[in-house]
């Protein structure tokens, strides 16, 4: 995204270049558009998918060994759920939300850690 603004910046300064050249005030014009993209992809980046209150939310969370195998276990489950929900008139009251690599990453640690944690506390329980 951040090199896709600088190529459609770059041919764009000259022409605004000839409307105001000098190159702080052109600084000036570009920073926010580069500030607000930034802050766009931060948000993106770490801020998972919310569900509605009104409907029930499937999270689908897939890491494979490479993306192949991530792309077509994505599209065969996520399709074949998705036709399930519709075709049992499910749609209005389920909510699939189907995570990114990154964001899966992300929540596949945190829920590793949450069973880790979980199989300590019933070891504990059973050693009493």
């Amino acid at each position: 995204g951040f090199f896709l603004l600088l190529i459609v910046f770059l041919p764009l300064d000259n022409f605004i270049e000839k409307i105001c050249p000098n190159a702080l005030y052109r600084l000036f014009g570009y920073l926010p558009v580069f500030i607000g993209w930034f802050l766009f992809w931060f948000y993106k980046k770490n801020i998972l998918p919310k569900n509605s209150k009104s409907k029930i939310g499937l999270v689908i969370c897939i890491n494979a060994e490479n993306d192949k195998q991530k792309i077509r276990i994505k599209n065969d489950f996520a399709g074949r759920l998705n036709k399930l929900i519709l075709g049992n008139n499910l749609g209005k009251i389920v909510n699939i939300i189907l995570l990114n690599s990154y964001q899966a990453e992300r929540v596949s640690k945190v829920l590793d850690q949450y069973v880790k944690n979980k199989h300590g506390k019933e070891e504990l329980k059973n050693w009493n």
